[in-house]
């Protein structure tokens, strides 16, 4: 039994093998696909023709291997040069032999994109691998080797650009871009300057504003012009470029310039004291005031009003800041006044302080000169009698006056001073005046001064006069000198650095001045050489007496301003060899000086001759070459008075010789101030 069924197992087995054998000899097998053909590089895609049966493809570039459905395949970026391609087709079946193709391969670049105008420049994004663009403005082609090109202000039309590639054909020109219409564009401003802290430049034609950067900021202005006054200064980067509203105009280049700004000064600050409320406004660019209380620096503040300390006299105000100048002082502004009916409570005046005199007062000892610093008013009265005789330098009433207001007094005496000290200075009022303003006063005094260790400065009001300020102030007497500059106002003007004027004062006197050549002489003013101070609506009518330079107005003049003077009187000088002697200055310079509407009316006496010896109606002697054509304009001297030329030597322009009889005529002062001068038919000129 176990037999049997072995062999039926056995058999079983069999027939199923024979089976299985059968049904394999049967079923149908899938051949490979044909090989591609046709290969082809165009435009970085390998082509070639469609394999029927292909499942896909298999691309070989320089070996490495890649895959696709497509009958194509694009170049990976990156692949250039002499290049050998392979593609063979697969299915179920297996792959097709390899077919292979050489070929030279290149890259094409993308055109360039964003074409757009900015001012006088075409911008546009940079194309990976350019090596340069090729910019066609109406057909013409101009090369550029960044994304941009300058084009000109009157360029129109339309640009497009491409991106070169290089001649090997490794890479590829791109096409044009698209077309872009020029803009017209503005035109670069010019002209650019800065004046008294405010940069200007010319206005463009068609700019709506501009766009202004300084050192590094941002700033959009309306205007041709931009104020730094107050903000920058020293070396500063500036730029500037105009724009438009209009849709169809650019803005223009952008113009840099380097400038250097000056630092600008404060305007001193303005106010009034209400009680012991000290009340004043702002300053445009101030960030802190500094208080001057009696003269003394007492704080900084930064606000008003301000409660001022209770023994206080007077106060001043500084604007500051950082980036400005600091102001000068303000006017003295008075808290405490302390009146003055005798001559004790006038000898007890303190330095600093304000006084107002509200009786008049006659000295009964001699006056010793002190120094004052604050405000004296004397409210019209008079100190009379005033008598000094001193042995000092510094000699006057005041011996000196600094920041100090002294106003509405009329003061008479006489002083005497025979000093070996240096640098004797004289004056009735002050021997030497610094940084103060005087006005309204009358001072009739008799002055004699004689030192033997160097030169001295005397003048009938003022010895020594630095940046000060003085209007309608009169001297009256006889001023006599030994080895000084001499004036019958002011002895030496010097020393400049702020704008200061005397107006509307005078000097009838003898001025005598003996020594040497270095005692200037001068009606009005000894030495002037102050070229921040003008002079103006003055005269002096005095008997001068100098050694070699006198003038009926000035004996020497290095610096400054004169307008609208005159003299009248007589102008002698005494050396025998050197003269510099004129019926108005003596010598003047010709450096930064001005002389303008002036009339030298009075008589030149001098008996000297020689090669030194220098006689002018007007000037004894005009140093300096042609390079100021106007230091006189306007200028007469009296011929028949002097029947000698305006000037000894140099220069003469612009001064006129009239006869009296002309100078009595109104027509002669068409170029004249009306409301300055008073000028009647059959009378000489005088000042209104």
């Amino acid at each position: 039994m176990k037999k049997v069924r072995f062999l039926l197992i056995f058999v079983l087995i069999f027939a199923l093998s024979a089976l299985v054998a059968c049904t394999q000899e049967t079923v149908p097998t899938t051949p490979a696909p044909a090989a591609p053909s046709d290969l082809k590089v165009e435009d970085r895609v390998l082509y070639w023709s469609g394999v029927d049966d292909a499942d896909g493809y298999k691309v070989y570039i320089d070996g490495k291997e890649y895959e696709t459905k497509d009958n194509y395949y694009a170049i990976p970026d990156g692949v250039t040069g002499e290049v050998t391609f392979a593609v063979a087709a697969f299915n179920a079946g297996g792959s097709s032999q390899k077919t292979q193709l050489t070929a030279s391969t290149g890259f094409k670049l993308s055109a360039p994109q964003n074409v757009r105008q900015a001012g006088d420049k075409i911008l546009w994004d940079e194309v990976p691998h350019a090596l340069y663009y090729i910019v066609s403005i109406n057909g013409e082609e101009y090369r550029a080797d960044t994304n941009e090109f300058t084009v000109s202000e009157d360029k129109q039309g339309s640009v497009k650009v491409l991106a070169a590639g290089n001649a090997q054909g490794t890479i590829i020109s791109s096409a044009f871009s698209d077309v872009l219409t020029l803009r017209v564009i503005l035109s670069a401003p010019d002209g650019i300057i800065c004046e008294d802290g405010v940069i200007k430049w010319n206005a463009v034609d068609g700019a709506d504003g501009y766009y202004v950067t300084i050192n590094g900021e941002n700033f959009t202005v309306t205007k041709n012009r931009f104020s730094v006054k107050y903000v920058y200064y020293g070396e500063t980067d500036f730029s500037v470029g105009a724009f438009s509203n209009n849709s169809e105009v650019t803005s223009s280049a952008v113009i840099n310039r380097k400038l250097f700004i000056e630092k600008a000064t404060l305007a001193a600050p303005e106010g009034f004291v209400d009680g012991d409320m000290l009340n004043f406004g702002y300053v445009e660019g101030a960030t802190a005031y500094e208080l001057y209380i009696d003269g003394e620096f007492s704080e900084t503040i930064y606000y008003s009003p301000y409660r001022l300390p209770a023994d206080a006299s007077y106060v001043q105000i500084k604007a500051t800041s950082e980036t400005a100048e600091a102001s000068a002082l303000s006017d003295k502004l008075v808290i405490k006044v302390i009146e003055i009916a005798t001559e004790e409570q006038l000898v007890a005046m303190k330095e600093g302080g304000c006084y107002k005199l509200i009786a008049d007062v006659t000295m009964t000892s001699a006056r010793v000169p002190t120094a004052f610093g604050g405000v004296l008013d004397g409210d019209g009265h008079t100190i009379s009698n005033v008598a000094i005789e001193t042995d000092a330098a510094k000699v006057g009433f005041f011996a000196r006056v600094e920041n100090a207001t002294i106003k509405n007094l009329k003061i008479s005496g006489s002083i005497n001073v025979d000093t070996t000290a240096a640098k004797m200075a004289v004056g009735a009022l002050a021997g030497e005046c610094i940084g103060s303003t005087v006005e309204n006063c009358e001072i009739t005094f008799d002055i004699t001064a004689k030192t033997t260790n160097g030169v001295g400065t005397v003048g009938g009001a003022f010895g020594l006069f630095e940046n000060s300020s003085a209007t309608s102030v009169a001297f009256k007497g006889d001023v006599t000198t030994y080895n000084a500059v001499t004036g019958g106002f002011i002895g030496k003007a010097d020393e400049p650095y702020a704008i200061n004027r005397i107006k509307n004062c005078y000097a009838q006197a003898t001025v005598t001045a003996n020594g040497g050549e270095q005692a200037y002489c001068g009606g009005f003013i000894g030495q002037f050489t102050d070229n921040c101070l003008t002079v103006s609506a003055c005269f002096a009518d005095c008997a001068v007496t100098g050694v070699c330079y006198v003038g009926g107005f000035v004996g020497y003049m290095g610096s400054g301003k004169i307008v609208d003077c005159y003299t009248a009187g007589t102008v002698t000088a005494t050396d025998d060899t050197l003269v510099h002697i004129g019926g108005f200055i003596g010598r003047l310079e010709g450096y930064n000086t001005s002389v303008t509407r002036c009339i030298a009316m009075a008589q030149v006496v001098c008996n000297a001759s020689g090669e030194h010896v220098l006689i002018g109606g007007f000037v004894g002697r005009t140093v300096g070459g042609t390079y100021n054509a106007n230091i006189y304009e306007d200028c007469f001297y009296d011929k028949t008075v002097n029947n000698i030329d305006r000037v000894g030597s140099g220069r003469g322009d612009g001064i006129t010789a009239k006869s009296t009889d002309e100078l009595k005529s109104a027509a002669t002062y068409y170029a004249f101030d009306s409301s300055v001068w008073k000028v009647v038919d059959g009378e000489l000129p005088s000042l209104g």
